[in-house]
């Protein structure tokens, strides 16, 4: 899970089906993450499929559609952005961020994502992020990093600060990037999950 960007899953599922198209991950305490199979990362072998699932609808890889705008706010070049694309923008999101206008704007046929990218970096206020949330929805606004609360107990099991990372042994995977652990900001994380044990890898803002 980044701070920029969306989020993938890579999943071994004992099945002998060929999975396809919106997924639903669960984890034990009804925690759900919502994405997409990625055919061209997915396949079966012997009696399961490996998969990955990108966070959303899959629609960031998709090609805009060219759209110039007189005089728009971010949110109208977005929401039609991710509209076109089948995305869904989060009511999370930063309203001041998304209410920002703009002179003009021009929108080219290139994949959605770098359309999202090129929009916020050339036209938002300097610290404007924008992620796939775990329900698949969008997010844009920025990250006020305050402390983790509702995960359960963290421990540390390795620190390693001449990397900025930490391993953390944590019930489930419901940390997730932009907030803080003990104070340090967490930029990236990598959620393992196997039958004996969770484990949350994290790496922090320099």
């Amino acid at each position: 899970m980044p701070r920029v960007g969306a989020w993938t899953a890579d999943l071994f599922v004992d099945t002998d089906k060929t999975l396809t198209g919106s997924v639903s991950i669960k984890v034990q305490d009804g925690t759900e993450f919502k994405g997409t199979v990625d055919p061209t990362r997915t396949g079966n072998v012997n009696s399961g499929a490996y998969l990955r699932v990108i966070g959303g609808a899959g629609g960031l890889s998709k090609t805009a559609k060219a759209k110039f705008y007189n005089n728009p706010t971010i949110r109208t070049v977005l929401s039609s952005l991710l509209s076109d694309a089948g995305e869904t923008l989060s009511n999370s999101s930063s309203s001041a961020t998304l209410g920002t206008s703009i002179k003009a704007w021009t929108v080219l046929g290139a994949p959605t994502g770098a359309g999202v990218k090129a929009l916020l970096e050339g036209a938002a206020p300097a610290g404007t992020v924008w992620r796939t949330l775990r329900d698949g929805s969008i997010f844009v606004g920025t990250d006020s990093f305050t402390e983790a609360s509702g995960v359960g107990e963290v421990l540390v099991t390795s620190d390693i600060p001449a990397e900025g990372r930490a391993e953390l042994a944590i019930d489930l995977p419901l940390l997730v990037p932009g907030q803080a652990i003990k104070g340090k900001k967490i930029s990236y994380i990598e959620h393992v999950i196997t039958p004996e044990k969770t484990r949350s890898f994290v790496w922090y803002e320099s």
